[in-house]
């Protein structure tokens, strides 16, 4: 889909929002946000859980790993615990932002 084709009333605007923003008077207002998952955050392991859980008929079906493998269940557990053994953190893919008015 193209960044100027609309899907459900929203814009995709991909990776190059400003060229769906741009140049809007006055110009918008653009964020990003990471979150970081650190040895103290017991809610980040349990959304990655959940996402490698959703992921787990995609990964079978183009064998990419099965459900023996990567153990979804006890995920969430074991990547708390090597961020703690290991003093880590680890970042997730950022969320991009914008406010624009017409």
């Amino acid at each position: 889909m193209g960044i100027d084709e609309v899907n459900d009333g929203l814009i995709d605007v991909g990776w190059r929002p400003g060229a769906t923003l741009l140049p809007p008077e006055p110009p918008p207002h653009m964020h990003i946000d990471v979150h970081v998952l650190t040895p103290a955050d017991v809610l980040g392991p349990k959304v990655a859980a959940h996402t490698l859980r959703s992921l787990m008929p995609i990964f079978e079906r183009f064998r990419v790993a099965t459900q023996e493998e990567l153990d979804p269940e006890t995920y969430a557990d074991r990547l708390l615990a090597d961020l703690a053994a290991s003093g880590s953190v680890l970042g997730w893919p950022p969320l991009v932002s914008a406010w624009a008015r017409r």
